[in-house]
Parts: C-alpha cells; structure tokens; sequence
C-alpha cells in the first residue's frame, strides 16, 4: 500500500512539474506547499531539486515530515501556519496544495487563500491545487464526515478568476477536462509585474 502511495505521488508531481514547465510565466525553483501534512509531496518536490517550504496548521504532522527529512538527510524547513493566512511577499515560483485539502475551506476561507497565495506568489507564479470530484463518489459518507465541501470545476474556477490572471482546470491529469473527471486540478497563474 506505501509502495502504491509513493507512485501515486510520483505521478502527480511528474504533472505538476509538467504545469511548471507549461503554464507558469517564470522558471520554478522555490515552492511553498501548504496543508504539507507529513511531507510526503513536499519531499519529493525536494528530491527533484526544488527549494520547498512546507507549511501545515497541525504540528503533529509537520514533526512526522521533520523526520522524514532528517532520515533521508533532505533540506527543507517545514513551518507551523494557517494557509489562509500566509504571511510571505512574493518569495515564491509557484505554491501547491495537495490530497484535496481545498476541500475543507467554505468559500470565504478560500478567497482568503486566493489572497495569500497571490501574496506569497512572484509574477508569473502559479497556484496548483487538486481535489477530488466528489459529486462522483458513489459512498459519500466519508466526505459528509470529514466536513468537506463541494466544489465543481465551474464553481472553484468562479472562485479563482477573482485573484488570478489565468485560470486553467485539468481533469484527471489533461487539460481537456472530462465531465466524469474523478479528480480535478486549479492552475491559477499570477499576472506579471506592469
């Protein structure tokens, strides 16, 4: 099951280096992860060569990815915060946010992620977030658990347009987005300086 984790992850960073190299108007280096969790994408951003910054709300897990790091003897600083309330002023390429974690903020909260992340962003960064397409999920009873919310392709891309330039949604790694796409990814790119 690790092993089939450790895939998954690696194929979804190969997309979003592929979202670096296609959709951002800058050369990526320096990365902010956030809702990082126990590191597990921020890591592998690192072992690609990435300059990574990983910040979760919850310091339990933010000591489990500390020692992850320190085992594999990888250069990251992880950061206790609230992604909502970011306080950086464009010092990074692009910021990501991975394993549907968007899914837990009510639309206010989201837009006061739009605004720090558009903050922490250099022009021509780029957002990348992914969540699951819930409306297609058969057993919906974990999701009603957890608290999670709702969100359409449409729905997160009305929510993006208010602080990015652009914005791009892919459905299960393709641009084209699919109708019964099961897992939906928001590109928001920064405008560049006037």
């Amino acid at each position: 099951m690790y092993r089939v984790r450790l895939e998954r992850i690696s194929q979804e960073i190969d997309f979003v280096e592929r979202i670096f190299r296609n959709d951002a108007r800058r050369e990526v280096r320096h990365v902010l992860d956030i809702a990082c969790g126990t590191g597990a994408p921020t890591l592998e951003l690192v072992r690609r060569g990435y300059e990574v910054v990983g910040l979760d709300i919850n310091e339990e897990m933010l000591t489990v990815a500390r020692e992850k790091a320190r085992r594999e003897e990888l250069s990251v600083e992880f950061m206790l915060g609230d992604a909502a309330a970011l306080d950086f002023r464009e010092e990074f390429d692009a910021v990501t946010m991975f394993f549907s974690s968007i899914l837990y903020l009510n639309e206010d909260r989201i837009n006061e992620l739009f605004n720090s992340v558009i903050k922490a962003l250099r022009p021509g960064g780029v957002f990348v977030a992914d969540w699951s397409n819930l409306l297609f999920y058969r057993d919906r009873a974990f999701f009603t658990h957890e608290n999670l919310n709702v969100y359409t392709a449409r729905e997160m891309r009305l929510l993006a347009e208010k602080h990015f330039d652009e914005v791009i949604i892919y459905g299960d790694f393709q641009r084209e987005l699919p109708a019964n796409a099961w897992r939906l990814w928001l590109v928001g790119i920064k405008g560049q300086a006037p």
